[in-house]
């Protein structure tokens, strides 16, 4: 069959376009490869350039090594000489001493432990301390006499003569088997065994008196701290301590009675005081402008019970007082904080172990005492002769009632505890 010329020549047409086609194909993939096969060019160098750095670092490292294989080792034994004594620091055997230096000796030794070649030497440096404050080397401190005996007996202890016994003997006895030994038979050897106990007599001791009260609070902080009591304790002895006419200002507020630390009472004292120091500017200040004429004083109010603020009232127009108030808890054998039987209990505590009664309950305590005795044997307590600001360890109620006036009061019950 014949094939039509026109039909060739579509089908060669057709052919020649499908190899141009193939043959764009091909040259576009010979392109890529092209491509790809310079980038891994690329990479085979930058590889070749990484392996030549790493080779170098590696010889520089090498290199190194041989250095510190080579080198000296370093001194780590450095001389004695190199810890000097402390100039703020020295014992001569007093008992008064011991706490303070062992505390400057410790804190230095956590700076400066690892500088001493062995423990021996930390021992020497200690001893270099043995001296007297001022300077005196003319006359032997206990302390140098002491460690002369611990030297002694040391070289007796290896048969060595004792009258040449010195620092350069070994060291073999069990104090003198390091730092720590050391130093724990120096403070067994002069412990001040007292000092606790002169601590509280100090603290029971201390009123404020007339002292100022930033000058009181810092002394009474620094000998109630040297105690161990717990913070009620010290709240407690702050209060008995403390200016009577400062606690009458501070005790009325309600702030007082929950303050629960020493910081807090002190800091209520410290307003106390300042409204003490108006008050008395304002009398000073009338005193001069009017010195002859008293103005008249108008009759209190009416007392209110649900009221807190009319205590001054009360207190006014019952003639309460705190030293009235103390004397006639005494003399009715009542603690007057927690109005209970003034018992063993609260002798052997030296304190009030109960929880202190309101200002309120202080005042109706001190109102029915009064309302039941006649006026004129109120008034006949001998509040200047009881001494408030002794505190001794008392034995009995005879040994109060000789501080106050030997006359009884009538109608008064003599059992301790009994209320009127």
């Amino acid at each position: 069959m014949d094939i039509n010329p026109e039909e060739r020549v579509q089908n060669l047409a057709d052919a020649l376009s499908n190899l141009q086609i193939h043959h764009q194909a091909e040259s576009q993939r010979s392109e890529t490869l092209s491509a790809d096969i310079t980038s891994l060019r690329l990479d085979v160098n930058n590889i070749r350039l990484t392996l030549q750095d790493v080779t170098q670092r590696l010889l520089l490292f090498h290199q190194q090594i041989v250095t510190l294989q080579s080198a000296p080792p370093p001194n780590n034994h450095p001389s004695f000489t190199d810890v000097g004594v402390m100039p703020h620091a020295s014992f001569s055997g007093n008992p008064k001493e011991i706490n303070q230096f062992l505390y400057f000796v410790k804190d230095r030794l956590i700076e400066v432990e690892p500088r001493f070649q062995n423990e021996k030497s930390k021992i020497n440096w200690v001893v270099r301390h043995f001296r007297h404050s001022n300077g005196n080397i003319s006359e032997p401190t206990p302390s140098y006499n002491w460690w002369m005996s611990i030297l002694k007996e040391n070289a007796r202890t290896q048969e060595l003569p004792t009258q040449f016994a010195s620092a350069e003997d070994p060291y073999v006895i069990p104090c003198l088997y390091s730092i720590r030994t050391f130093l724990a038979k120096l403070e067994e050897t002069f412990a001040d065994r007292n000092s606790i106990e002169d601590a509280k007599r100090a603290l029971y001791s201390c009123k404020q008196g007339n002292m100022s009260l930033d000058v009181f609070n810092s002394l009474f902080s620094s000998l109630v701290y040297a105690v161990d009591l717990t913070e009620e304790s010290r709240c407690d002895l702050y209060k008995r301590a403390l200016n009577p006419r400062i606690l009458e200002i501070a005790i009325v507020k309600d702030s007082w009675k929950t303050a629960d630390t020493l910081r807090k009472k002190q800091d209520l004292a410290v307003l106390a005081s300042n409204i003490l120091d108006e008050l008395n500017q304002l009398r000073s200040n009338m005193a001069v402008r009017h010195p002859n004429h008293r103005p008249s004083v108008p009759p209190p109010p009416p007392v209110q019970t649900s009221t807190p603020m009319d205590i001054d009232a009360i207190t006014a127009s019952t003639g309460f007082t705190f030293p009235l108030y103390r004397a006639i808890c005494v003399k009715n054998k009542l603690c007057q904080r927690c109005h209970k039987a003034y018992d063993n209990t609260h002798i052997s505590n030296r304190s009030c172990p109960n929880t202190e009664v309101s200002m309120k309950d202080k005042l109706d305590l001190f109102t029915r005492l009064s309302r039941d005795q006649p006026a004129t044997q109120v008034s006949n307590i001998n509040v200047s002769a009881v001494d408030f600001e002794f505190n001794p360890p008392v034995q009995s109620w005879d040994h109060l009632e000789a501080l106050m006036d030997p006359q009884p009061l009538q109608g008064t019950s003599h059992t301790a505890g009994a209320a009127p």
